[in-house]
């Protein structure tokens, strides 16, 4: 398995391998797999619990969560790192998280890689609500920590980026506010590779209140099931 950098130089796009390409005999992309281990839809009928966190930082992160947790852990992340006019169309903006940062009872942590205190401090001047972040922690660069923290969620609420694939390989309900459908669903209501992520996806561009009150009713939906 090897990695490579992909970047845009007047707006062409370039592959950069850091190691002797002509070495190999052959090269596929790690997705062309599927075409060979996954040939039909009701092969993706499975749990999607592919990653388990390392036993010490489990423990590590359960006591920490645990120690600052009232009801139940929600991970929120509601904009991806890269940002750009096209980009910034498929987030919708932490003021509009209103229906789902309401909710009491549910303990929420920032999974948010980026630098996001002012949008913190936004949100709590909007529906006082608090966001726990750890300060101590690089959710960039300390994937195997963050893989641990996101482990002791209840429930994640995240836009498509890093943090929801990592809630969803890691079998935690997942729900995905979006702007459109992706390839990945293959044709289903969620990722298919991933059955756990569920997308809401804006059914009028531009316009995320229904899909943040869906996610809001989904939330709640949970909420009342746990404490069933």
């Amino acid at each position: 398995v090897r990695a490579f950098d992909v970047s845009k130089v007047a707006n062409v796009t370039q592959f950069n391998y850091d190691w002797p390409v002509n070495e190999l005999d052959y090269a596929s992309n790690v997705i062309n797999l599927y075409k060979h281990l996954r040939t039909d839809i009701t092969t993706f009928n499975k749990s999607s619990r592919l990653f388990i966190p390392d036993d010490e930082l489990k423990k590590i992160w359960h006591q920490r969560v645990t120690n600052i947790t009232k009801g139940l852990k929600v991970g929120i992340c509601w904009r991806s790192g890269k940002k750009s006019l096209a980009r910034n169309l498929q987030y919708a903006d932490i003021s509009e998280w209103g229906p789902i940062l309401n909710e009491r009872g549910v303990t929420f942590f920032s999974l948010m890689y980026d630098e996001c205190e002012d949008e913190i401090v936004e949100a709590k001047e909007l529906f006082n609500c608090d966001i726990i972040t750890f300060d101590d922690l690089d959710y960039k660069n300390d994937l195997e920590a963050v893989f641990a923290l996101t482990h002791q969620m209840d429930i994640v609420i995240s836009a498509n980026s890093a943090p929801a694939s990592f809630a969803g390989v890691l079998g935690i309900p997942t729900i995905m506010p979006a702007r459109d459908r992706g390839w990945d669903m293959l044709g289903t209501d969620h990722m298919a590779m991933v059955p756990n992520m569920i997308p809401i996806i804006q059914k009028e561009k531009g316009n995320w209140e229904p899909v943040m009150k869906e996610a809001s009713d989904r939330l709640q939906n949970f909420i009342s099931q746990k404490n069933c």
